[in-house]
């Protein structure tokens, strides 16, 4: 007999925040942690047996409920309470096509249909320099990515509210902005730090005093040339390791690699278009060399 659920482990991202959202819909009111895939790997979190744990890895001690479509670098048992389908566009919307016929989802359609473009990379140009209303929230979402508290509120305001009414609230539009200023600082240390090594745009920002976060996606208007954008920064969490995202410009899509199984070789994981790993310090260098290599050689 299954265990029931009492809490949801969610990712701190957008596809994360509407996987809780579908899970609320589908078994009521729980409680919502949350957890980045390093957590995972680095020993951070440890799964209880009444979880259900959503577009993370999967938890070596097991959960009530799993729900992903990320590769895997280990192999998630065969359960029917597992879920895992790496085709999937995003994990909220492989949750609802799972549960849409045994319950009433039909008013997340549009959320889901969102939620699947963002997940995927499916940007368009538009999107990136006008953000309609999800991305507003997608990207307000980033201002900070340990405010878990606002991440609950959206997940209450996508529960009853149309994706406008929440996109709108002042506090989703002040941290829009914020985001938005922080974006235009990071573009600016993003050029001061960055390097063409063949079709990849390198920007090391390790050892920077201040850090602001902004979107790799952008660097592409600016550097169309670059079929890839491997960014690299500081762990924060962890003294002596180093964080790399890898992302692939989704308006050339003749370069074929996947970017999940490329990060997953050194221990960390993702979508087919942007993935991300984290590695020791000394490790920097032939790390970077192995993967700038393996993305030439896919172009």
């Amino acid at each position: 007999m299954s265990l029931p659920v009492k809490r949801i482990v969610t990712h701190t991202d957008f596809d994360g925040i509407c996987c809780a959202v579908m899970l609320h819909a589908i078994h009521g009111e729980l409680d919502v942690e949350f957890r980045e895939p390093y957590d995972s790997k680095a020993g951070r979190f440890l799964a209880e047996p009444t979880d259900a744990v959503t577009d993370l890895p999967f938890p070596a001690e097991g959960c009530a409920l799993y729900y992903d479509h990320h590769p895997q670098a280990v192999k998630v048992p065969d359960s029917s309470k597992y879920h895992l389908d790496v085709k999937q566009p995003s994990c909220a919307g492989y949750i609802y096509r799972l549960n849409k016929d045994d319950h009433d989802l039909s008013m997340f359609k549009p959320l889901i249909k969102e939620v699947d473009r963002i997940d995927s990379g499916k940007f368009s140009k538009d999107n990136i320099e006008n953000p309609g209303p999800v991305d507003q929230i997608s990207i307000a979402l980033l201002r900070n990515p340990e405010d878990f508290e606002f991440m609950r509120k959206i997940i209450k305001m996508l529960q009853s509210l149309s994706i406008e009414e929440t996109a709108s609230h002042p506090e989703v539009q002040r941290k829009f902005r914020e985001e938005q200023n922080e974006n235009k600082r990071f573009m600016e240390h993003a050029e001061e730090s960055s390097r063409m090594e063949g079709k990849v745009l390198v920007v090391d920002l390790c050892r920077k005093d201040e850090l602001p976060s902004g979107n790799p996606f952008e660097l592409y208007l600016k550097f169309p040339k670059a079929e890839f954008v491997l960014k690299i920064r500081d762990d924060p969490k962890a003294e002596g390791m180093v964080r790399m995202g890898l992302y692939k410009n989704v308006w050339t899509p003749k370069n074929k690699v996947h970017l999940g199984l490329l990060a997953q070789k050194h221990g960390g994981g993702g979508h087919k278009g942007a993935a991300g790993c984290g590695i020791k310090l000394e490790e920097k260098e032939q790390v970077l060399a192995e993967i700038i290599k393996a993305m030439n050689d896919a172009v």
